[in-house]
């Protein structure tokens, strides 16, 4: 049966309609004088409350940016608008709304999903999620993280990790010019693995819940953005060699 380019370009158009009639935005925030769709609750005040997160993305001209634990995709939709963003999230039931969330602010294309988790080495750990209930509001733990063996999960599964360095190499990445590290007590074992690709970045924001950490930013000028007192912070880290 042949198909003219018509009957084709209808096809697509009804493609889409059914695609895009799936997707139905919850949630419009306003942000930098515009607008930010989410399809989830669990980040409707991030921008009010973080408002550090936004100034240092506001403040980037642009180049490359690697979102380790960019969950449903808050702040990669920000960066993606100046910047190409590698989001790397590894939870299963994250994943399917971080991809809504781009297409419903087009910057998908502007947006590359690595799934996977980064860690100190190329290895298979347990991901786990902490709530009586799980849903994407569940807070989720890999097995690096400090947290993940003094609270009880709910649900765990596999996954694949990588570390930093090995990553780039293997996907042959551009190197990033600025990083955001926020995964939740696993950042110790993401910094381990990222001292070559950290030596490109003019700046981090780093959320660090294991001070320990802060021994492998002695490369970096680190101030500290917040005094939670939860036992973690943020901290933005300029590169003493990077301008």
């Amino acid at each position: 049966m042949k198909l003219s380019l018509t009957s084709i370009n209808n096809r697509v158009k009804s493609y889409l309609a059914r695609t895009l009639s799936n997707i139905q935005i919850k949630h419009k925030i306003p942000v930098n004088n515009s607008y930010v769709y989410l399809h989830d609750s669990c980040f409707l005040d991030a921008y009010k409350a973080e408002t550090f997160m936004v100034d240092w993305i506001n403040s980037i001209g642009g180049g490359v940016v690697y979102d380790i634990g960019a969950n449903v995709g808050s702040y990669s939709i920000l960066l993606a608008k100046k910047c190409k963003v590698y989001a790397m999230e590894p939870s299963i039931k994250t994943l399917n709304i971080l991809q809504k969330n781009l297409v419903s602010n087009n910057v998908f294309d502007k947006v590359t999903i690595l799934p996977f988790a980064v860690s100190d080495s190329c290895k298979i750990q347990k991901y786990g999620h902490y709530a009586a209930v799980v849903s994407i509001d569940a807070r989720g733990y890999t097995e690096d993280s400090k947290y993940f063996t003094d609270r009880k999960m709910t649900q765990t599964h596999d996954l694949l990790s990588f570390d930093l360095d090995t990553l780039v190499k293997l996907f042959n990445l551009p190197y990033p010019d600025y990083i955001k590290i926020d995964v939740d007590g696993a950042e110790l074992n993401v910094l381990k693995g990222a001292k070559e690709t950290m030596k490109h970045a003019k700046a981090m924001i780093v959320e660090i819940n294991d001070k320990e950490a802060l021994n492998l930013l002695k490369d970096f000028s680190v101030t500290r953005l917040t005094s939670y007192d939860n036992g973690h912070d943020y901290y933005l880290c300029k590169n003493k060699q990077v301008k």
